[in-house]
């Protein structure tokens, strides 16, 4: 298992924040019917590196993009990540996913069907 060091007054659980997640940067939040990758396919909470966790009070989540979407996820020597998907099962996503994959579990609408390893 991986221990987390982050500090005192921090998470290490955020939401993916991007223009095709569950959370898109915008005021107004999606309608469940948005979600048409189906919930079991959907990210809705990651567990970041130690560096990328934030002070658990503060509304600051990952910025997440296709470019790089293991950006904040993986780092050397880390296994993997815990991963909360939006029908409410967690999963232990490996370090070695596929980008393309953890793309598609990022998105609610890619259309992409996203095998978990």
């Amino acid at each position: 298992p991986n221990s987390h060091v982050a500090g005192e007054h921090k998470t290490v659980y955020v939401v993916p924040v991007g223009k095709d997640t569950i959370f898109p940067p915008r005021k107004k939040g999606i309608q469940f019917q948005e979600v048409t990758d189906g919930t079991s396919n959907t990210i809705l909470i990651v567990g970041v590196t130690d560096s990328h966790a934030v002070i658990w009070t503060k509304p600051e989540d990952l910025k997440v993009s296709a470019k790089d979407p293991l950006a904040g996820l993986t780092e050397k020597g880390r296994r993997g990540f815990q991963a909360a998907l939006a029908d409410g099962s967690v999963r232990f996503l490996p370090a070695s996913i596929p980008p393309q994959t953890m793309w598609a579990l990022f998105t609610r609408n890619g259309g992409e069907v996203a095998e978990i390893p």
